[in-house]
């Protein structure tokens, strides 16, 4: 299997597994995945109160869309945990070029912090291709923004208001 151009279309599934983190849940999925001719394509991993939620993106064929998802399903009842499986043709997953980094720290993260932050970068067409927890105490997260400049950005964030108890860079 080959990743095909930058828009083309592939057939690929999509793997959602949450359950209690516990050690060797990866390791399974991946056995599990191992006899089939896939191709993993994007992974992402993050563990919150001892709660996984892993995805993996994989490049397969469709003929062996049942087997596998038969196999995950008998992987979720011996791991006592879920398994969603999304099977389509969609566009090849894409690098995002130059992302804007805004850094946010703060000793009370504030939801309607993050909504104000979260509402300007909408406002200016940007969007927000992954939220990464950098420390829990002082909670800081990096947020990869694609779809706007560094400068509008910057600007934008500096008019909300400062009363929060958190500091923003924009990098």
């Amino acid at each position: 299997m080959t990743l095909n151009a930058e828009n083309s279309q592939q057939y690929s599934g999509l793997i959602l597994l949450t359950g209690v983190d516990k050690s060797g849940v990866a390791n399974a999925l991946f056995e599990t995945l191992s006899p089939f001719a896939v191709s993993i394509i994007d992974i992402d991993q993050i563990v919150i109160k001892q709660r996984l939620i892993l995805t993996v993106q994989i490049l397969l064929n469709p003929d062996h869309r049942e087997a596998i998802e038969s196999d995950l399903n008998e992987l979720a009842e011996s791991l006592q945990m879920d398994i969603a499986s999304l099977f389509a043709s969609s566009p090849a997953p894409r690098e995002v070029e130059g992302p804007v980094i805004v850094s946010i720290e703060s000793s009370k993260m504030l939801p309607s912090y993050l909504n104000s932050i979260t509402s300007v970068i909408h406002s200016l067409g940007g969007n927000i291709e992954k939220f990464e927890r950098q420390s829990v105490q002082p909670l800081k997260v990096n947020l990869q923004v694609s779809g706007v400049s560094h400068s509008s950005l910057q600007a934008a964030i500096a008019q909300l208001d400062t009363k929060h108890d958190a500091t923003v860079r924009v990098a």
